[in-house]
């Protein structure tokens, strides 16, 4: 045996070793530290700022957890969530470990309740969604909940939080790992919040050149869409002597749910993208494929 980890069911544990003589060998070696698990099966945050981690992190996800936080932001504001590291050992590569990954699936049940009476919803399921991991809460309380069953895997979660009045957020992804994702809307599978701007910075290898495919989207000429809905702002620094910006309102759906309007595709002229979701009075809906290309 090279490794064995024992976790305790409570505050105590007892090792007891015990030899004679028919048995020869090297001994044996442990190492042992207390797990803070203050914030199980509850526990409050009221906080302007902090950061979430699973119980252990980041050695390795605990067995027969159960832990909710709840964090409370002052009367007005709103709290924002984002994860810097969520590994339960379902990370999607390929198809053949789906087995492994529904049973890790499983094992380890991460979610996420942003109020508004929208419900509870499961994060990181989607494969090859680039921008999940950054959520708005809509309104003053925003709760997770995690519970592991008997062989979790992965070493769990990390992530920090805020409470913010107005939202301008920005945010790197880096195309460096990808040839193909998709690009989705702030808080999917939920609705967009409204009154945010979440600007989102791609980055490809020097070399390359991203293609974005917006679907649902129609051009507009104004920085404004009909009704107060939200808007999608596009720029390209390096096209054009100033650089480019392309306006994109949600198309109009018309009746028989056919929408009015075609796949927008746009190119990067080098190896950057800035993509913002601008909502106004409601968010905007936000559905893409990113493709990343040898320039």
């Amino acid at each position: 045996m090279d490794k064995y980890n024992f976790v305790s069911e409570s505050n105590k544990a007892f090792l007891r070793f015990h030899s004679d003589y028919s048995i020869a060998g090297a001994g044996f070696s442990a190492t042992w530290q207390a797990v803070d698990v203050s914030g199980c099966p509850l526990q409050t945050l009221t906080a302007r700022e902090g950061t979430l981690m699973s119980p252990n992190y980041p050695h390795f996800l605990m067995a027969h957890l159960d832990c909710a936080t709840t964090i409370l932001a002052p009367a007005g504001r709103r709290i924002w969530l984002q994860f810097l590291e969520f590994d339960f050992g379902a990370q999607r590569k390929n198809d053949r470990d789906l087995q492994l990954q529904e049973q890790a699936r499983s094992e380890a049940v991460f979610e996420i309740d942003l109020s508004g009476g929208n419900g509870p919803f499961r994060p990181f399921q989607l494969p090859g969604h680039l921008t999940d991991g950054a959520y708005l809460s809509e309104g003053e309380r925003l709760r997770v909940r995690l519970k592991t069953a008997d062989k979790p895997r992965g070493i769990g979660f990390k992530a920090v939080y805020r409470t913010v009045v107005q939202v301008h957020e920005e945010r790197l992804v880096d195309l460096s790992n990808v040839t193909v994702g998709t690009l989705l809307h702030l808080n999917y599978p939920k609705p967009p919040p409204p009154h945010v701007e979440f600007l989102q910075h791609f980055v490809a290898p020097v070399g390359h050149v991203i293609l974005l495919e917006l679907y649902h989207m129609t051009l507009t000429e104004s920085r404004s869409c009909p009704g107060g809905t939200g808007i999608i702002e596009v720029t390209d620094n390096y096209a054009d002597t100033n650089g480019t910006w392309w306006f994109l309102c949600e198309a109009a759906t018309e009746l028989g749910g056919r929408s009015e309007s075609s796949t927008l595709a746009i190119t990067s002229y080098f190896n950057t993208l800035y993509i913002k979701q601008k909502s106004g009075m409601s968010g905007v809906q936000l559905n893409a494929t990113v493709k990343v290309y040898p320039g």
